[in-house]
């Protein structure tokens, strides 16, 4: 599995999205994932949440409904519980995938590979 930023799509081959709304993470972060066997993505949901508790930027100033990840102006214990990782600094923030996408591809591939082994069972 290969994963990565919106800028390198081009160099995947048939990737697929998986971004934080849809899977109820408070972060915009779309990550493409390109893997040797048939992966769903999760459809974006961007207005799922409608509160604005975090902090705004200058083309934003009342709010953010969702978490700017790897920015100063959020605290980072407030990024480390969105993004549920609490042994993460700044930076390693910045970088990373939430756990929840992890779980996702995760469920994926466990339901695969036992599909393939019950069909090589039953051959």
């Amino acid at each position: 599995m290969i994963e990565n930023v919106e800028g390198a799509r081009e160099h995947l081959i048939d990737p697929v999205r998986i971004c934080g709304t849809g899977l109820g993470v408070r972060v915009r972060r779309h990550r493409y994932f390109e893997t040797n066997w048939p992966l769903e993505g999760v459809p974006c949901d961007h207005g799922r949440f409608t509160d604005r508790i975090f902090p705004g930027s200058s083309n934003r100033p009342n709010g953010r409904t969702v978490m700017n990840v790897g920015e100063y102006r959020v605290p980072l214990a407030t990024q480390r519980e969105v993004m549920e990782m609490p042994w993460a600094d700044l930076y390693g923030i910045s970088q990373a995938v939430p756990p929840a996408y992890t779980e996702h591809i995760g469920a994926q591939l466990f339901s695969f590979l036992r599909q393939r082994e019950n069909a090589e069972v039953a051959a």
